[in-house]
């Protein structure tokens, strides 16, 4: 498959300023296509972070076909990833795509890289035991079950209510307008559908839905959860 390097500098850069010690740390991220990677990457160079991207796939299509149709081969051509990642002296692993963590085989993947790697999952689990119904909405139903997984590895109690949102990652992909994006899907009232089935907080499950969280918390329905703050955090300190 193909390698699509995300990020400001070239890879061959970042490698030679790692070696030198010039850069004191440098994080891979890995993510379903190019959109999010770059996404993944912001992230962590706002926090003054050295960081550079893998993506998977060039597009949503693409990536949701491999998690649905092909994990094993997702889970391996991840792993190829991983390792050129860490073959350039990536301290850690940032896999900032929840559909691809709920579809890989992490465990295999934690066992063969050299680096911790981290993923949304790992924050969900921590979650569970804070609510009782969790609202969430994700890429696709593949990403739904994987956090679902996660809430109850985190504790029994938690329960989730769904909803897959592949057209809006299409528009966020797009650059289509945050606020259009809310209006033209309803957002509202599915915030308040899940609120009326009991949800205390959204899950913002897809690495894309940050684009539209301003929007979101303005309707003052539910409290949302973006999962990136606490990631950063598990692979500063991991």
């Amino acid at each position: 498959m193909e390698r699509l390097w995300i990020g400001d500098e070239s890879p061959q850069d970042l490698a030679a300023q790692k070696k030198a010690g010039s850069i004191p740390s440098l994080y891979g991220v890995i993510a379903g296509t190019p959109v999010d990677t770059r996404m993944g990457v912001d992230e962590l160079k706002k926090r003054g972070w050295s960081a550079i991207g893998l993506s998977a796939s060039p597009t949503p299509h693409d990536q949701a076909r491999m998690q649905i149709m092909a994990p094993k081969e997702l889970t391996e051509h991840v792993l190829g990833l991983i390792q050129e990642l860490e073959n350039l002296g990536a301290d850690g692993i940032w896999i900032y795509c929840n559909s691809m963590s709920g579809s890989v085989d992490l465990a295999y993947l934690r066992e063969k890289a050299s680096v911790p790697v981290i993923t949304p999952l790992d924050v969900y689990q921590k979650l569970a035991s804070q609510y009782h119904i969790i609202g969430v909405i994700a890429a696709n139903g593949q990403s739904l079950a994987g956090i679902e997984r996660a809430l109850q590895a985190g504790s029994p109690d938690c329960w989730e209510v769904g909803a897959s949102l592949m057209a809006v990652v299409l528009d966020i992909e797009a650059a289509e307008p945050p606020e259009k994006i809310v209006e033209k899907y309803k957002l509202a009232g599915l915030l308040e559908s899940m609120k009326a089935m009991g949800s205390e907080a959204l899950i913002l499950g897809c690495t894309h839905f940050p684009y539209i969280k301003k929007e979101l918390a303005a309707l003052k329905i539910l409290p949302i959860i973006d999962p990136a703050d606490q990631m950063a955090d598990l692979l500063k300190n991991s």
